[in-house]
Parts: structure tokens; C-alpha cells; sequence
């Protein structure tokens, strides 16, 4: 039997722009009538078009849909469920992954008007780092031996930072900073990357660690660090380190923009 373009886009529920776009994978190749060029369609081309959407069901791409349909053997078929079999399994392992990131993200979120100004002696995570800019120069992307590429694969497992490094801190007439991206070293084992140049290991420290709100645009700087100081001489503490800190969030307030950042200051004892 034979049916037009509008019976078979009534049966399936299709545009068409959809019914073209079948044709022009090759999925269905509907009879042409030279004399009025009229499509149409039979019973395997319907036939066609159902298990290409019971296929895509699998989330198979388009590729693998018409291989699955007009080109495998039963040999073929079970290779390509079995490889879509593997990629669910790397996905739902990605998604567990990224809902544990999510909580923790959550869980900071939740604590930074606990944490805000606050001084917390702890210990730094342990985490991989690469620094892409320095004051206003940034550097390339081709410049990271594919470390940016890698942080765009895997933006979500990554954090945006900044580093004050030890020597400039004592100079109060410049506020010299770095930014990058980091990783803590957990999340870079289990995703199974690479470790190369120019990343480098930030080991764990004990540390001052503290929220601050670093506010508008040009408003960073070390005086917002004023108090971190005056716990550490308080409770004789001397620096050890660079301090390292991350964006948790920019957000609207009512009482106007704000960027909160948590900060680990590594500390010592001071030896008087």
C-alpha cells in the first residue's frame, strides 16, 4: 500500500521538516512520482521509521541508528549495544561523580554566611594547579600543553583560583595575584587523568581557612585579608606558604553585587 507525505506524518506524528530529514539520512527512500513529483511512502518505510526512533530511544546518534537499520549484521548489532552498554556505564559513573561534586558545592554554598570572616584553622586540600594569568596578562591556551582543553572537558571538577604568592605579601604597595584553574586530587584520580607540565601539586597544609566577600570589580586586594593577619599575630602564627583561594560564587544582593571566595592561608607556629 501506498501512502502520501501527510498519511505517514499523521501516523508517526511528524513534521515535514522531520519526514525530509529521515530522507536525507537515508533511513527511509520514499517512491518519487516523475510526473508530479509527489512522494510516496509503503509499509517498511513506516515500518523504518518506527525503529529508528525505537533505536534512538537508546540514545544511539544518528550514525549508528542507520547502521543498526541498513547496514550491520547480527554480529554488529550486538557490538554496538555492547559499546553503548560501556558508555552508559562510563556516564552513570560521571553522573555519581558529579552529583558528590554538586553536594559538596551545596554544602560549602550553605556554610559561607557561617564561614564569612571567619578564621578556622584546618587543613588545605591537596590539588593540582595550573596559573593562566598573572595581574591583567593572561596567557594562551596553546601555552598549557593541553591543560585548558583538559579543564574544559572537566570544567565542572574544576575550580576557578587565585594564588597571593609568600614573597609579595609583605609589600603593601602592590596587590600582585594569579589566577587559574585547580583540581582537587581526589577528583583528578578518579576521572583518571594525566598528570603533565605545566601542572603542578599543591600538597596539604595547615591552614587559616576563612570566606571572604571581595565585592565589585577593582575591589581585591590583600586588605581584605586584614583580619587573617591580626588572628595569626594574635594566636602567634607566622605564614608558610602562598595563600590560595577559590571563586564560590558571584551573586546579586540586595545590598549589591558580591564574590565570595574561600581562602587557605598555610600557618606555623611562630618561634619566638
Amino acid at each position: 500500500m501506498k501512502y502520501k507525505a501527510s498519511e505517514v506524518k499523521a501516523i508517526l506524528n511528524i513534521s515535514t521538516d522531520t519526514l525530509r530529514f529521515y530522507e536525507k539520512k537515508g533511513i527511509i527512500s520514499p517512491h518519487i512520482d516523475e510526473t508530479n513529483n509527489y512522494r510516496y511512502y509503503d509499509d517498511w518505510d513506516i515500518n523504518y521509521l518506527l525503529e529508528y526512533k525505537y533505536f534512538r530511544s537508546f540514545d544511539f546518534n544518528v550514525n549508528d541508528t542507520y547502521k543498526l537499520l541498513h547496514d550491520s549484521s547480527l554480529e554488529d548489532k550486538l557490538s554496538i549495544f555492547k559499546e553503548k552498554k560501556k558508555e552508559i556505564v562510563r556516564k552513570r559513573l560521571y553522573y555519581s561523580y558529579l552529583e558528590e561534586k554538586i553536594n559538596n558545592y551545596v554544602n560549602v554554598m550553605e556554610k559561607i554566611e557561617m564561614d564569612l570572616y571567619k578564621c578556622i584553622l584546618t587543613y588545605s586540600p591537596e590539588c593540582y594547579y595550573y596559573t593562566y594569568r598573572s595581574n591583567f596578562s593572561f596567557k594562551k591556551a596553546s601555552e598549557s600543553n593541553g591543560f585548558f582543553d583538559l579543564v574544559m572537558e572537566n570544567y565542572a571538577f574544576f575550580d576557578n583560583n587565585f594564588f597571593i604568592r609568600e614573597k609579595t605579601i609583605q609589600d603593601d604597595t602592590k596587590n600582585n595575584f594569579e589566577w587559574g584553574f585547580s583540581i582537587k586530587k581526589i577528583w583528578f584520580d578518579r576521572l583518571g587523568l594525566v598528570k603533565k607540565e605545566p601542572l603542578q601539586l599543591l600538597k596539604s597544609k595547615l591552614s587559616i581557612y576563612t570566606v571572604i566577600d571581595a565585592k565589585e570589580r577593582w575591589n581585591f586586594s590583600y586588605r581584605l585579608l586584614d583580619f587573617v593577619w591580626e588572628y595569626m599575630k594574635e594566636h602567634h602564627y607566622e605564614l608558610d606558604g602562598d595563600v590560595f583561594g577559590t571563586l564560590l560564587a558571584r551573586t546579586h544582593e540586595d545590598r549589591g553585587y558580591a564574590r565570595y571566595m574561600e581562602v587557605w592561608i598555610p600557618v606555623k607556629e611562630k618561634v619566638e
